[in-house]
């Protein structure tokens, strides 16, 4: 589990009593078959509806560096990410990737599942968005087209170089709501 507004506790981090706080964390503790679960939590007044005061997952590179989740957000091999309804993730100069994008590193068998209702939909925005999630950004901005690259569910590297592929199998595990 992973939850940005958890204080952690001594002990095993990742459990639903004592989850990861930070998503490069997170991932760098699983294994394939490992499923990652992304919590959103409803910031001061613990209302997933006032979006301003939420606290937002970030992702890429600030002004001052890697921002706090981490640069990049590429799923590892094997890894199943549930992300639930409410959370935010505000992004900058990167993508939120499913698949190989290397020969070299082998990232095949994930999926990627945004877990969002009518009722409280999963943002995805620029970190520059200071009206949507806690505003981390020391710098005054407005966010613009390209501030990041999207969602992306590329498993052609994987088929070309024989891993293996869900789809391919029949299991569609990638999916996207709200």
């Amino acid at each position: 589990f992973v939850d940005k507004a958890h204080t952690p506790q001594p002990g095993s981090l990742g459990t639903i009593d004592n989850p990861f706080t930070q998503l490069d964390d997170a991932f760098a503790a699983t294994d394939p078959g490992d499923i990652v679960r992304i919590v959103g939590n409803g910031g001061a007044d613990g209302l997933l509806s006032t979006l301003e005061d939420n606290l937002a997952y970030e992702i890429g590179r600030g002004n001052l560096g890697p921002l706090a989740d981490g640069v990049t957000a590429r799923l590892p091999q094997g890894v199943t990410v549930m992300v639930d309804a409410g959370a935010i993730f505000k992004l900058r100069q990167t993508a939120i990737q499913v698949g190989s994008s290397s020969v070299a590193i082998d990232r095949s068998g994930s999926a990627l599942q945004i877990l969002g209702t009518p009722v409280a939909s999963v943002i995805f925005t620029s970190y520059n968005d200071e009206a949507i999630g806690v505003d981390t950004n020391p710098v005054s901005t407005t966010p613009g087209p390209g501030d990041w690259g999207g969602l992306l569910f590329d498993t052609g590297l994987d088929r070309a170089e024989g891993r293996f592929d869900h789809e391919q199998q029949g299991i569609f595990l990638d999916y996207v709501n709200h």
